[in-house]
């Protein structure tokens, strides 16, 4: 499951990239190795109710969720506080690797918030 978070793109404002950026990469990759997936996604407004519903949902299931959307530092990016509550661990070494290797490529990267590599409360 790909949850995507924007409020413009949930208005139709413009077209959501990253979700079926991850969606492509995810088929990609299954396919190479040969596992049958069925890959769903949505598109919500960044609203912490409606994410933490969604995931809730999704993890009866569903093997992985990934949101995208909603982790820069202004006050509609509620993606990681919403989810934090529903997790039983938490890996951030993933996206320190990543920030020190894109960044100085990307700047933006060093200013998104993320919570990599998680195992949700069943």
């Amino acid at each position: 499951m790909i949850i995507t978070l924007s409020d413009r793109a949930s208005r139709g404002e413009y077209k959501d990239l990253s979700g079926p950026a991850i969606k492509e990469r995810l088929s990609e990759f299954f396919a190479f190795h040969k596992w049958d997936s069925t890959i769903s996604s949505i598109l919500i407004p960044d609203d912490a109710g409606v994410l933490q519903e969604k995931i809730r949902e999704a993890r009866e299931h569903t093997d992985f969720i990934f949101t995208t959307g909603g982790t820069g530092i202004g006050p509609r990016d509620i993606t990681v506080d919403a989810v934090k509550p529903l997790l039983a661990k938490e890996i951030p070494g993933i996206m320190e690797f990543i920030r020190i290797k894109y960044g100085a490529e990307k700047p933006n990267a060093l200013l998104s918030r993320e919570l990599p590599v998680l195992q949700a409360n069943h």
